[in-house]
Order: structure tokens, then sequence, then C-alpha cells
């Protein structure tokens, strides 16, 4: 159902009266260099849904109070959105309460297009955030090495042998190897009189090729 300019209802426009959109506008929004968001009554629900999807609460009494943090772009990059839409929705957010709460930006019919302008190192945060999180992946049955010596490392990452081995350093002594590499990986850790002890969770990558199990029974 619409509603046609003068209240009255239309079922479908029959009577070709001039319908107007059914939008629920918000106050103003401010966006702030230290990361603070406040949004200003009234609230409206598409306003705090964004606002809770991409910062952290605050406060909501008088004024809703958010804060950009890193958790919260996480959540809003498990929801689909990255740093581009991130910002395009809190301008939008910006532009649109701006033109609702004094009229400099249009109309009441443009007010929803509208965009406002969202600080400079805001923009700069959102895209350092969206690089650190390219780069981070949680990957399931990864085995990991861990030495008690940097130079250890040094000298495993520098044998040539070691280039198939898939070994990734993560840290000054803790490196990510191949799981079926395993078994090579403890067989060079004794070769340099290092002995490995094996975690229970590792156990099953540093097991003996199936051909030699099978030959000892």
């Amino acid at each position: 159902m619409a509603l046609r300019e003068g209240g009255a209802e239309s079922d479908g426009g029959v009577d070709g009266g001039a319908l107007v959109d059914l939008v629920e506008r918000h106050g103003r929004v401010v966006a702030q260099s230290d990361l603070s968001v406040i949004a200003y009554p009234p609230f409206s629900g598409p306003e705090l849904l964004t606002l809770d999807l991409c910062a952290s609460r605050e406060a909501l009494s008088q004024t809703a109070r958010y804060r950009l943090t890193r958790s919260a772009f996480a959540r809003a990059r498990d929801f689909g959105w990255d740093a581009a839409e991130v910002a395009r929705r809190l301008e939008r957010l910006i532009g649109a309460g701006a033109a609702n709460g004094t009229g400099e930006m249009g109309g009441a019919g443009d007010a929803t297009g509208a965009t406002g302008a969202l600080p400079g190192s805001v923009r700069v945060t959102l895209s350092d955030w969206e690089r650190l999180a390219s780069r981070l992946r949680l990957e399931q049955g990864a085995t990991l090495l861990e030495l008690t010596a940097p130079e250890a490392l040094d000298a495993l990452l520098a044998d040539r042998a070691s280039a198939t081995w898939g070994v990734r350093r993560l840290t000054a002594t803790v490196a990510s190897i191949s799981p079926e590499a395993a078994p090579r990986v403890r067989a060079w850790l004794l070769r340099h009189g290092l002995l490995p002890a094996v975690s229970e969770e590792a156990s099953a990558a540093v097991k003996p090729p199936a051909e030699s199990a099978e030959s000892e029974g």
C-alpha cells in the first residue's frame, strides 16, 4: 500500500495521485577523525543496523555513540562489506542525516542518495585494516615447527632441500611446514643434532610412510 499526497490511500494508483516513498529518516550522523561516530535522534532501524555492523556501540541514550574498531570491521567483512563499502555506507548516513537535519544537501526527495565526507584518516584506517585482514588466514590441519633458537630455523631455511617442504617462517623460531614434509623435517633435525618432540596434534603428520608401517606388521 502506498500513500497519496494529501493522505488518501491508493491500492494501486487507480486515481492517479502522486505517490510518496515511505523512507525511514534519521538524524544527523557525525564521523570524527578519532574513529568515533555520533548519531543524533531521531534514530532509524537501517541506520542503527549499519552502525552496529561496522562499529562498536559505546552508548545509546540521547545520542547513539559508536567507535570504529578493528574487531567491528572484521564483523562487517564477515557480512560481506569491504573497506570501500563500509566507507560508502557511512558517508551515505552522514549525507542523509545532514540533508534531513539542515536541508543543505537537497530536499526530502534526494536525501536517501546524498553522501557526506568521511575524514581522510578514517578512510586510511579502514584501508589498513583491510590490508591486514587480507593477510590473515586460518588454516586447518597446519603443521607447526617450533625451535629453541632462531639460528636453527635460519639453517633450515638456508638448506636447498627445504625448498620443497613448504616452510614459511612465522616468527623468529616458529615456521609452518607442509604436513607431508614433516618426516623429512624431522630427519633433518636429527641429522643436525636436534631431537624433535612431536605434539599429540602433529603425531599423525610425522608417522612413517605407509609401506614402512606395513612391513613391520
